[in-house]
């Protein structure tokens, strides 16, 4: 069974969490293990030390969301239920690879395979959960790797994600506001995929950001 067809499975126990708390409480609720994982890796202070130590940081995040199946393209654009962000949000690994060649002009594009990903409006949904929930972590360190891109050679390089980072926290009200009004407008069978497919796709993050800090990238 691939990851996109257990998703599918419906799982009640999350149908009931949703009738207990509410959608987005029970979003928040059943990926908060996964978030932590995520955030233990991102929100490392000492990325804005020194430009080695940024690049480092670079290094692993690219590492990390290349493995993540975002939908992207025209598909994701047709599909997209959020109206408080566009689709580009989801353009994480080539953000991330531009930042990296700043400081970096010999690095190679990541040769991982990324899986042809479905863009329903149920994975578009839970796509911009996963990255707004994501900005949030790295928003935190926002201004202290801004303060340290301005002392590069060429002022701000190689900042793109973070600085998309702030932007999309600064809207997490919004898209909360707007994922809610999706899931009202949806069936609990969609509802329940949306919450597993972003457990799984932040998941799928916080194992490969865990395997890169294990290589002592």
């Amino acid at each position: 069974m691939t990851q996109q067809d257990d998703v599918r499975v419906e799982d009640h126990r999350v149908q009931a969490e949703v009738r207990r708390l509410g959608f987005f409480a029970a979003l928040d609720s059943i990926t908060w293990h996964a978030r932590s994982q995520v955030t233990e890796h991102l929100a490392d202070v000492t990325a804005a030390s020194s430009r080695a130590a940024y690049v480092g940081w670079l290094r692993r995040a690219t590492s990390g969301w290349s493995v993540v199946p975002l939908p992207t393209g025209p598909a994701a654009t047709e599909a997209w239920p959020v109206a408080a962000v566009d689709p580009s949000c989801t353009g994480v690994r080539a953000m991330l690879g531009a930042d990296l060649r700043d400081h970096a002009p010999a690095t190679r594009p990541t040769l991982v395979a990324i899986p042809v990903t479905a863009a329903d409006d149920v994975r578009c949904a839970a796509a911009a959960y996963t990255v707004v929930a994501t900005a949030h972590t790295v928003a935190a360190l926002g201004q202290a790797v801004l303060d340290l891109a301005s002392g590069f050679d060429q002022p701000d390089a190689g900042t793109r994600y973070v600085r998309r980072c702030i932007d999309l926290d600064a809207v997490r009200d919004e898209v909360r506001h707007d994922l809610v009004s999706w899931a009202d407008r949806t069936g609990p069978a969609e509802t329940d995929r949306m919450i597993r497919t972003s457990l799984a796709l932040l998941e799928t993050l916080g194992t490969a950001l865990t395997i890169t800090r294990r290589r002592g990238w």
